[in-house]
């Protein structure tokens, strides 16, 4: 099946698929832990205190 160019022009992009939407989510998730921890570091390091493991 071939599609003419005016046919062409009327085509339109998807929106947000289900990856895309993943991907944000995980991404969001990874720069907040990331802020969590480093946050937890410097109030450590400002502190002098270990928590004991």
């Amino acid at each position: 099946m071939k599609i003419e160019d005016i046919n062409l022009l009327k085509v339109e992009g998807g929106g947000l698929s289900g990856s895309v939407l993943n991907y944000l989510s995980t991404a969001i998730k990874t720069i907040y832990n990331i802020g969590q921890e480093l946050g937890g570091a410097i109030r450590r390091i400002a502190t002098k205190t270990v928590c004991p493991v």
